[in-house]
């Protein structure tokens, strides 16, 4: 079998996928971070009714391991202009209704999802302005051979995000 080495395939991140128990309350807090909506994958501000997960295209369902009646609602937010830039995928499981908790970091698959910031401090704030559990203040490491102002907060289901600045 040969295979295309991920570099000459041009490998990117597009997005990356974040189950919620509560699509309102989770857009809120992202929003609240700086991320927007850019896709709401209904008609209208945040999807007001749940749809079939094999509404729009029959073939998702086999794409994602689904069963075609499961129902969910879902939406894509990024931070800033930038159409390039990877974006959030929030999606709320109706039918089944989500189940299981969200990974700690000496789980085995995602733990944690880390965003490079500018001002630790601000993006400090910012979290716990929006409701975040914060499991530090801002603290500053030597890691890798440079200087980061990191910490790490709980989103409304408790998945794990850190945020990170690199110091001169």
């Amino acid at each position: 079998m040969t295979s295309l080495p991920m570099e000459r395939n041009n490998l990117q991140i597009f997005h990356i996928n974040v189950n919620v128990s509560d699509l309102e309350r989770s857009a809120a807090f992202y929003k609240a971070l700086g991320f927007r909506v850019v896709n709401d994958f209904g008609v209208g501000g945040l999807p007001t009714e749940a749809r079939r997960v094999g509404d729009k295209d029959p073939e998702l369902p086999r794409i994602l391991g689904v069963d075609p009646d499961c129902r969910s609602r879902a939406i894509l937010m990024r931070l800033g202009d930038d159409r390039r830039a990877t974006l959030l995928d929030l999606i709320q499981w109706e039918e089944p209704a989500p189940s299981g908790l969200p990974a700690i970091m000496t789980q085995t698959g995602m733990a944690r999802l880390c965003f490079k910031v500018k001002d630790a401090q601000g993006a400090y704030e910012a979290a716990l302005e929006a409701g975040a559990e914060c499991l530090s203040e801002p603290l500053t490491i030597d890691l890798g051979g440079t200087r980061q102002k990191v910490f790490c907060c709980l989103d409304p289901d408790g998945a794990i995000l850190e945020f990170m600045e690199f110091l001169k």
